[in-house]
């Protein structure tokens, strides 16, 4: 219709139109990079849960409970850790904390962290896995 505005016709329409475009297409692309940065990243293990965990067999064979230590984290990885050492250690159950338990089993991020577990809770080194997880002995059961 003749003298009414028009949106194509505006030019700062279009412009405004292109902006946004371009901004939301900048975003769908940060997001996709993020989202495959944490797909790529993810690298399950090597070795089977068998021989990972196989210097914690003897040690720890014909105990019931086994205590757990992990680390402040309480994520995916966390949860993946504990079921593979269920998996492990079974028929063994895995309850949190050291009270009431023979060995205990903890992971952390860094050796220090484990140090200080193993000093805060009186516990003795008795075998690591090839993933970094510690078994420990308690002081007393």
């Amino acid at each position: 219709m003749p003298g009414s505005p028009s949106a194509d016709a505006d030019p700062s329409v279009r412009l405004r139109a292109r902006v946004v475009l371009a901004v939301g297409a900048v975003l769908a692309a940060l997001v996709l990079r993020e989202g495959w940065r944490e797909v790529s990243t993810f690298r399950p293990s090597s070795a089977p849960i068998d021989e990972r965990y196989a210097s914690f067999i003897a040690p720890a064979r014909g105990e019931r409970r086994i205590g757990t230590l992990p680390d402040a984290r309480t994520d995916a990885d966390f949860e993946a850790r504990r079921v593979e050492l269920e998996y492990a250690l079974a028929p063994a159950v895995l309850v949190p904390g050291t009270i009431g338990v023979r060995f205990v089993v903890a992971w952390s991020r860094t050796p220090d962290e484990l140090a200080a577990l193993a000093t805060k809770h009186r516990l003795r080194h008795v075998a690591r896995s090839t993933d970094g997880v510690v078994l420990f002995a308690t002081s007393k059961p």
